[in-house]
């Protein structure tokens, strides 16, 4: 006889789990059993701590690394000087120095007055300021450097009385950073040509290595250099200025030199003055007259490789030109020309950061008593700009 003896299943205690986090497998020794679906303590419901300065260790017996805190980057520190008067620049912490320097833009020619019905121009533009940019290691610098901040030229006086031509504008000065064998410089726009019976160019727009030129008897100045070989005068790339307009033609634009002055018209609006990506945008024209008087030209913007765009040129007569954009990190826009007729307008002062000033209008027509012609506008002063970080 066979006997079949069936086990009396145990019973086994389940244990509440008791599982270690941790980085590494170690070995249990305990002997009851833990059921499939149980949960697992892993957290508490206390929040991590905040981000702090210095790196904690945790401490929490539940998620022993949940109360740490991380120790955050450290961003980069930036240190920004701008100079719009000469002083001093003091080098602070930091390895790497980013210097801008922008010329001074030149002034506008005045208009011509006379009593007749002969032909009579209102002053050429100034031509723009140049832009100059460097990267140096901090270390290669002194201590500090001596900025100069170049002045902008003063617009040509307004003929007067009938029969005299108007003045020519003067050029912006030199802007520089200097110490010891370091120097940065920048040039400044030349002077519009003082208009008269049949000219009224204007100025050339500084380049990096020289000031622009005046323009005269009727021919625009041309850029200041440097100036490559082979290359000819008009439209400037690189850090050559561009040439000043003949008359009644727009001055030409630059890439980092400043924009021409424009050239004065007939009884028309005239030249607008010449733009730059970087540099200093140039006057416009003064308007002139053969008849009833014409209106003013735009001046040149900074940021444009097209003609005008900057102050408008003011309505014929006894209108100003409008005073050029001030770019707060740029370079300055040209001023607009004033307006010719019996009475005439003065030229648009160039934006500050190297703009050029306008052409002053012609003032006079066949009997009228005209006395006094549009005076140019002032060109505006340069700037430096100091990044360190």
């Amino acid at each position: 006889m066979t006997i079949h003896v069936t086990p009396i299943p145990s019973t086994i205690e389940l244990a509440a789990p008791a599982f270690s986090l941790s980085t590494t497998n170690i070995a249990g020794s305990a002997s009851t059993a833990v059921s499939s679906d149980s949960t697992l303590l892993a957290f508490d419901a206390t929040n991590p701590a905040a981000v702090a300065a210095s790196p904690v260790v945790g401490t929490a017996t539940v998620a022993s690394r949940r109360d740490h805190v991380h120790t955050p980057g450290v961003a980069a520190v930036v240190d920004y000087q701008s100079f719009t008067t000469s002083g001093t620049w003091t080098k602070p912490s930091g390895t790497t120095v980013i210097l801008e320097v922008i010329g001074a833009g030149g002034g506008g020619g005045g208009g011509r007055c006379i009593n007749s019905d002969a032909l009579h121009r209102g002053g050429g533009g100034g031509g723009g300021g140049s832009r100059n940019i460097g990267v140096y290691s901090a270390a290669s610098l002194a201590s500090s450097l001596t900025v100069t901040v170049g002045t902008g030229g003063a617009g040509g006086a307004g003929g007067s009385p009938s029969g005299v031509s108007g003045a020519d504008g003067s050029p912006g000065t030199v802007t520089e950073v200097t110490g010891g064998d370091f120097v940065q410089r920048c040039h400044g726009g030349a002077g519009g040509e003082g208009g008269d019976e049949n000219n009224g160019s204007g100025g050339g727009g500084a380049g990096i290595s020289s000031v622009g030129i005046v323009g005269s008897a009727g021919t625009g100045g041309n850029g200041g250099g440097p100036i490559g070989a082979g290359e000819s005068q008009g439209n400037a790339t690189g850090s050559r200025g561009a040439k000043g307009g003949n008359d009644n033609t727009d001055g030409d634009n630059a890439e980092n030199g400043g924009g021409g002055g424009g050239g004065s018209g007939e009884d028309s609006a005239g030249g607008a003055g010449g733009s730059s990506l970087f540099g200093g945008g140039a006057g416009g024209s003064g308007g002139g007259i053969s008849g009833s008087g014409a209106a003013g030209a735009a001046g040149g913007a900074w940021g444009s490789y097209s003609a005008g765009g900057g102050g408008a040129g003011g309505a014929s007569g006894a209108n100003n030109g409008a005073v050029g954009s001030t770019n707060a990190f740029g370079a300055g826009d040209g001023g607009g020309g004033g307006g010719a007729g019996d009475t005439s307008g003065d030229g648009g002062a160039g934006g500050q950061n190297g703009g050029g000033g306008g052409g002053g209008g012609a003032s006079g027509n066949g009997g009228q008593s005209a006395t006094t012609a549009g005076d140019g506008g002032v060109g505006g002063a340069g700037i430096v700009r100091v990044w360190t970080f």
